[in-house]
């Protein structure tokens, strides 16, 4: 975003974290806001949603941010730092607040001047340690702050991030254009074939803030019964996380901007949709149906009435299916917002240890995973195991996936050896 009145950025520095009274004018987080709201960071990447989250969910965040002299923030990186001790000393790693777990991803800036100081503000600080690693994802793809980082250290790894499928909308609209022919044809039978099973069902759009609070412990418990059936772990199944995630929709919902779709057949849940309005689009931010509920088709009854509600209103110019792709998605997306990954390291030889210790890795994901689709006793090995770790501890984070099980809706068919472009620049 580009301000060409604006003044030149100042000395970087790096502000406290969260939790100063809000209000306050010398209040570091209200500039923040301020920034964050100038250049319309989406919905959840927002330091508004995103700090009250990061603190319920256990996750410390530093801001390292550029000042304007009588002008605010200039530039904001809101970062996770992490040190820890290995055989050749101390490794400090960085990365964004919120990865693995967000869609999107900003390093926020008001012009380039700004751009180029927060990336030396962040190599600067950097540049105390002997050995760091650097980890920025879902970034866009024409981020002035990326390639300013890309541009000044001697190793880096520039790669495509997930995609985030995104339905957009025409501004002259007809009944026809809520959707592409084949997904209105599926919506419409999955109704006739509901209707024709005999069975009551209905479909419930829920708004108000205390309708949606109310409801959310059943769409929790419908989540962790999908993912252990799919033999995947459920973020939720952090009690720091279900929290977090429960009082961000109760946030939204009391600003008015989340809706709740629900399937109820025969009295018990099917499925949910939840979405929240973010400026004129809509972001999905959760969506399951309960095992063995394949054959209702309850996907395509409730992406078509929530579809078809959205599309009615000309302030909406259409949806945010989130990051990865899934058969879902990419039979309602029409296009695809593409995002871009950032690598940094210290040294050329802590690059190619690291990279070469993820492919070992991904390789011997990908052998656990050939392992238990050929074997029904591995199979039940891996629910159990998700079992376990659902009900006894904390589940890992998304993004660290492990006994052969791909984080839900990332695209993993593509590995680092192979992503184009991706070859290491050593200086």
């Amino acid at each position: 975003m580009t301000a060409g009145t604006a003044p030149a950025p100042t000395t970087p520095t790096l502000g406290s974290r969260a939790g100063v009274r809000a209000g306050d004018p010398a209040d570091p987080r209200e500039h923040l806001l301020a920034l964050h709201e100038h250049a319309r960071v989406p919905l959840g990447s927002h330091a508004r949603e995103l700090l009250p989250w990061a603190a319920t969910a256990g996750r410390a965040v530093s801001p390292l941010t550029v000042d304007r002299p009588g002008a605010g923030l200039g530039a904001a990186a809101l970062l996770e730092e992490r040190r820890r001790r290995t055989p050749l000393g101390d490794l400090r790693t960085v990365r964004l607040a919120g990865h693995g777990h967000l869609d999107h991803q900003r390093l926020v800036a008001v012009d380039a001047d700004a751009a180029v100081a927060l990336a030396e503000a962040l190599l600067a600080r950097l540049g105390r340690d002997r050995a760091w690693y650097v980890d920025l994802e879902q970034l866009p793809v024409d981020d002035p702050v990326t390639a300013a980082l890309h541009a000044r250290t001697g190793t880096a790894l520039l790669t495509p991030g997930d995609p985030t499928p995104q339905l957009d909308w025409p501004l002259v609209r007809d009944e026809h254009t809520w959707a592409r022919k084949k997904a209105r044809q599926n919506a419409r039978r999955a109704e006739r074939a509901l209707d024709a099973s005999g069975t009551r069902w209905q479909v419930d759009r829920l708004a108000e803030p205390d309708e949606v609070r109310a409801a959310l412990p059943e769409t929790l418990r419908l989540r962790r019964a999908r993912e252990l059936a799919l033999s995947r772990a459920d973020e939720f199944a952090d009690p720091r996380r279900a929290r977090a995630h429960t009082e961000l929709v109760a946030d939204l919902a009391g600003r008015g901007q989340v809706e709740l779709w629900r399937l109820v057949h025969d009295g018990e849940l099917l499925a949910y949709l939840l979405a929240a309005h973010d400026h004129d689009r809509v972001r999905l931010l959760d969506h399951r149906m309960r095992p063995g509920a394949e054959g209702h088709s309850p996907s395509d009854v409730l992406f078509g009435r929530a579809l078809q509600r959205w599309h009615a209103d000309p302030a909406i110019t259409g949806v945010d299916f989130g990051r990865g792709r899934t058969g879902l998605k990419q039979r309602l997306s029409n296009n695809e917002l593409p995002t871009q990954r950032l690598q940094l390291w210290s040294h050329p030889r802590l690059a190619a240890a690291h990279l070469g210790g993820r492919r070992w890795a991904e390789q011997a994901r990908q052998r656990l995973r050939d392992t238990r689709d050929a074997s029904p006793a591995a199979q039940q090995l891996v629910r159990a195991v998700r079992r376990a770790q659902t009900y006894t501890g904390p589940s890992r984070p998304r993004g660290t996936a492990s006994w052969g099980a791909s984080p839900p809706g990332r695209d993993t068919s593509r590995s680092m050896s192979t992503t184009p472009g991706g070859g290491v620049r050593a200086g």
